[in-house]
């Protein structure tokens, strides 16, 4: 592969090397997200059998080790901040590169407008300022929360201030961003998981219990924790090795899959290969302890009969979900402590809030790569002095705020697995099948050795199989189980299945017709700007 920058549009992309190992770590604990947990064990009524959610977590992580050492490896070897679609544009083909970045231009918006909605308002802000109110004792407060739950008005207007908020952000210095990374990564994603967890395991079942009661009291309703457990009964089954491994592989597309984050970056670390290989593994394998420890914990606490029934048909009518996560079913376990209130409102609210930055900040680095690749407009690979691709950011924040309207005022449904099948679908399966030929045709030359060629291959090999058969179980599974397709597709199936056929069509059109407008205006055979690296 050549390095020869003069096809491009300049000799550096403008992004300046800022990001350290913390960063690196930092990125992947706040998109794995270990407080988002709870998004998937929600749906464990739909897969009756699965009554471990610690093994399945386990389980899980050992489905993910084959496509992160795959992502480990390509950011080190090729760093450069745009990751799968530098691999796949050229170690695939231009054609499938870009169907890989349009889909990332849309969908990775999309997911973050999914996740501000779900994560950072509804398990994030929200929960926090409830818990604020039991520990001040105004429950006006609690009121509001479930005001912004209940209503898509409030929703949508939360949801956009935050979103704006976050566009602005990734506009300006790299620092902001990594300032809010790191604190929320302290803050949120390690003393978080540790805070609940301890929580749930020192108060175990009898706390829970009596607390869901008092829950009930203070907003005068009746019913019992017991109630419901017994009502739960019928929708735990036996022990089943076969669900148990469709819930691990619903745990690791929704966590564990998100090791991408750094690869977008790959560029602009201060250190090369060993800052974002230490990063990444230490980030992962933390996320990923938090992960198993939440899932155990929260199971141990609040019971499995109880958490099926509440997951499916909610804990009663009080102003307070359970939906919410993990920070309210730890919350109301201390309503008498207002300190761990304070605190959990702050860890809580603090995990939630850096993800969808991640999120917006990379889908600009591909609207930078792209415009590089005069697959986009030219002024869209303008980047600020202090190295922020500024037109990119205002257009991905722009795309994510139509999102945010289509999914709380529009009518557009579509679910956390469903966006993330589509990514899987289109990105990693791509990025991962491109990790094999690079190792196979030595496209590197002498920068890579024959030991790792192999390596790339075999384990390149076994990630593919290992992506093909989690997102057919995750999908196929719903064929067999209603219940499950009812919970894990909930929304509209035909927004799902629209925008999985329109993506590669979407993909085809625009390269050809961009191919075709270069080469008369311009006088430019595109296809010899993927022959090349971009500059870092």
């Amino acid at each position: 592969m050549k390095k020869d920058e003069k096809l491009l549009i300049r000799e550096s992309s403008g992004l300046i090397k800022h990001f350290g190992m913390k960063d690196a770590a930092g990125k992947v604990l706040t998109l794995v997200l270990p407080l988002a947990a709870y998004y998937t064990l929600l749906y464990s009524p739909g897969v009756p059998g699965a009554n471990n959610f610690g093994l399945s977590a386990l389980i899980g992580f050992l489905f993910a080790i084959p496509p992160f050492y795959i992502y480990l490896r390509l950011s080190e070897l090729i760093p450069r901040s745009s990751g799968e679609y530098i691999y796949i544009s050229r170690f695939l083909h231009s054609l499938i590169g870009t169907i890989q970045g349009i889909t990332n231009i849309i969908t990775v918006p999309l997911l973050a407008a999914f996740t501000t909605i779900e994560l950072t308002v509804i398990a994030g802000f929200v929960p926090s300022i409830q818990l604020i109110g039991f520990a001040i004792r105004d429950y006006g407060l609690v009121y509001l929360g479930y005001s912004i739950l209940t209503n898509p008005t409030y929703l949508f207007i939360t949801s956009a201030i935050f979103t704006i908020l976050f566009g602005v952000i990734i506009s300006l210095h790299n620092k902001y961003m990594s300032w809010v990374v790191l604190v929320s990564m302290v803050l949120g994603q390690i003393a978080g998981p540790i805070i609940a967890s301890a929580i749930f395991f020192i108060g175990g079942n009898t706390l829970f219990v009596s607390s869901y009661n008092n829950l009930l009291t203070i907003f005068s309703q009746s019913g019992s924790y017991q109630s419901l457990y017994n009502q739960g009964s019928s929708l735990v089954a036996p022990f089943n090795v076969f669900t148990t491994i469709v819930f691990a592989i619903l745990i690791w597309i929704w966590e564990y899959s998100w090791f991408f984050g750094p690869s977008y970056f790959a560029g602009e670390y201060k250190g090369g290969r060993k800052t974002i290989r230490y990063g990444m593994i230490i980030g992962w394998i933390l996320a990923d302890f938090f992960v198993a420890l939440l899932s155990a914990a929260a199971e141990y606490a609040i019971g499995l009969n109880f958490f099926n029934y509440a997951s499916l048909n909610g804990w009663g009518n009080v102003p307070v979900s359970f939906g919410e996560g993990f920070v309210i079913w730890a919350g109301i376990m201390v309503l008498n402590n207002p300190i761990l209130l304070w605190t959990l409102a702050i860890t809580g609210f603090l995990a939630e809030l850096a993800i969808s930055i991640v999120l917006l900040s990379l889908s600009a680095r591909v609207v930078l790569a792209m415009s590089f690749d005069r697959l986009l407009p030219e002024k869209l690979s303008t980047v600020t002095k202090s190295g922020a691709p500024i037109l990119g950011s205002l257009l991905v924040t722009g795309i994510s705020l139509f999102w945010v309207y289509m999914q709380t005022l529009g009518g557009f449904a579509i679910t956390s697995i469903g966006i993330l099948s589509i990514l899987m679908i289109y990105q990693m399966l791509p990025a991962i099948v491109s990790a094999i030929l690079l190792g196979k045709r030595k496209i590197l030359g002498d920068m890579i050795s024959d030991e790792d060629s192999k390596k790339l291959v075999i384990i390149g090999i076994l990630a593919a199989v290992d992506l093909l058969i989690s997102v057919g179980l995750a999908l196929g599974y719903s064929i067999i189980n209603t219940t499950y397709a009812s919970i894990v597709f909930a929304g509209n199936a035909l927004d799902t299945n629209a925008l999985i056929i329109a993506l590669p069509v979407l993909g085809t059109v625009y390269y050809l017709g961009i191919k075709k407008y270069r080469e008369k205006v311009n006088g430019l055979d595109i296809e010899k700007l993927f022959k090349v690296l971009p500059p870092e």
